[in-house]
């Protein structure tokens, strides 16, 4: 025991180096790793965009042409099973094979006034006579064909009851799937000058979410078409009629317990469908849907500029979440 005390009392000095220079590293160690950071940085501003240089090497399996316009945009095939489904205004229908875009089968019909939608089992389409036509997706054959008095110029939604579409004179309605029998309708207020277009009705949890010409979006029961809540996109502030234009011709995008929802000459506006109620705006002018993708929402314009905002989540203040950031489109 003598022993080690003495040793150590002869070495006392080199060890209280050695101690001093371990305290100084800790500390230097610690300052880097402060979480808190710099006062004078904001936290809340968004980082700048870095250049980076991304290539993906793709090559065509194959391509198809089809014949007409699609002025409206809502000439957009759909997808069930492992096929593709799609028309044109001319009237023209076909089921292509997803993996070899062989033609399954293909027929003609009147004019068209949107695209075909599909699901479970059939293919619907509108056409310019105000007829909703539902088709067998293994032969192309009819099923049944309804008159809703309007056109139908947005593809409709499909459920394993009901057939949902939306007419251009703002009537919502729900078509039997079996038979096409109109099970109820609902009328929206129209402005007095709207644009022509019109968006699809989603199905989401038993319920159906449409945004409409008037500037708003409602939510009604699909069993029997009752208004559940409704939420204003942008209100009217122009001093003329054209500048009160706010159709609402973009589907609303759900996603996270959220609404997504654009009009023109209005908002991004993100409704809590929980609080039933709009919790976050942007002024911004769109006939196109928003996309979330990776945490952020993107939108477009009608004079095409790409905007991308972070989305608002709900453990989130619901006052942050400004645009990110904004980029001109060159294309």
């Amino acid at each position: 025991m003598n022993y080690l005390k003495n040793y150590f009392f002869k070495n006392q000095k080199q060890y209280i180096s050695i101690l001093s220079v371990i305290i100084l590293s800790s500390c230097s160690s610690i300052e880097s790793m402060k979480f808190w950071g710099n006062d004078d940085i904001d936290l809340d501003e968004p980082r700048p965009l870095v250049s980076f240089t991304s290539k993906l090497n793709t090559s065509v399996d194959w391509s198809m042409k089809f014949n007409g316009e699609n002025t409206l945009g809502n000439f957009i095939p759909a997808f069930s099973g492992d096929n593709i489904f799609a028309s044109d205004n001319t009237g023209n229908i076909k089921s292509i094979d997803i993996k070899s875009g062989n033609i399954n089968w293909e027929i003609e019909t009147n004019f068209l006034s949107s695209g075909t939608a599909a699901g479970f089992g059939i293919l619907v389409a509108s056409d310019v006579d105000g007829n909703v036509i539902a088709f067998d997706q293994k032969d192309g054959s009819k099923i049944w064909t309804t008159n809703v008095k309007g056109e139908v110029l947005a593809p409709a939604a499909i459920d394993p009851k009901f057939i949902i579409v939306k007419t251009g004179s703002g009537d919502l309605m729900a078509l039997d799937k079996n038979d096409g029998e109109i099970k109820w309708s609902y009328r929206s207020k129209l402005p007095t000058l709207t644009i022509r277009g019109s968006s699809s009705p989603v199905i989401f949890e038993n319920q159906i979410y449409a945004t409409f010409d008037n500037g708003r979006l409602g939510v009604f029961q699909i069993d029997s078409g009752f208004p559940v809540w409704d939420g204003a996109i942008s209100y009217v502030s122009g001093a003329s009629e054209l500048e009160n234009i706010i159709d609402a011709d973009s589907s609303p995008v759900i996603d996270s317990g959220l609404v997504f929802a654009t009009n023109y000459q209005g908002n991004l506006n993100i409704f809590d469908i929980a609080q039933k109620r709009s919790v976050w705006t942007s002024e911004v002018s769109s006939f196109y849907s928003p996309v979330v993708l990776r945490g952020r929402r993107r939108s477009q314009s009608e004079t095409r500029p790409i905007q991308a905002t972070l989305r608002v989540k709900n453990t989130l203040p619901r006052s942050v979440s400004p645009l990110a950031w904004k980029r001109q489109s060159r294309a």
